[in-house]
């Protein structure tokens, strides 16, 4: 499998956010990480939007309201280099807009008109990426090929691979803390 091309950049800021190398360590003859295999982890963070309303932002151009920006809500988009699965806008019909009409910000999921599109309504379908999750899920696995190092001393020498473990650890909880996904421990009160 080959990485789509829509998702290069997404694929370059994950590596960024995690320090992945494509060839970081190997496991059983596999070589970890290629752009396939962080595309996998994204994929398994992905929200896929199918014809979702776009929120209109009004600007004012000489005293006249216009209506170019429009807002999705949702970041981290996979790019219209992989096709129209991927990311599409839509009039009120489902007819496709030609991208030679507007420019997006795939990044803020913005995007913008060459003119008004006042009182039209526009939709997208597409996918969307929580890279915080993604990038705990790579340091999470990253602390699973870890978990074997040890902290020892021999010869009046001290060796602590197992501070690399521990990093993993803390990265993978801050990325999940930014994302705002939690976690609780449920009891049932009828155990106790």
């Amino acid at each position: 499998m080959t990485a789509r091309t829509g998702m290069v950049n997404l694929i370059r800021r994950l590596r960024g956010l995690t320090h992945a190398g494509t060839a970081d360590y190997s496991v059983a003859g596999t070589d970890w990480w290629t752009d396939d295999q962080l595309q996998e982890v994204l994929d398994a963070c992905r929200v896929d939007l199918n014809h979702v309303p776009l929120s209109e932002a009004p600007e004012y151009s000489g005293g006249v309201q216009v209506f170019r920006m429009f807002y999705t809500g949702y970041p981290n988009l996979e790019e219209m280099d992989s096709g129209t699965d991927a990311f599409d806008i839509e009039n009120g019909r489902g007819d496709s807009v030609g991208t030679a009409l507007y420019t997006a910000d795939y990044i803020r999921g913005v995007v913008n008109f060459t003119s008004s599109y006042n009182g039209t309504a526009l939709y997208i379908t597409g996918r969307s990426y929580d890279l915080n999750i993604a990038a705990a899920q790579v340091w999470r696995e990253k602390a699973a090929w870890r978990a074997n190092f040890i902290n020892f001393s021999a010869d009046d020498q001290s060796f602590t691979q197992a501070q690399w473990f521990a990093h993993c650890q803390e990265m993978a909880g801050l990325y999940e803390a930014a994302s705002g996904v939690s976690s609780a421990q449920l009891y049932r009160s009828d155990l106790r």
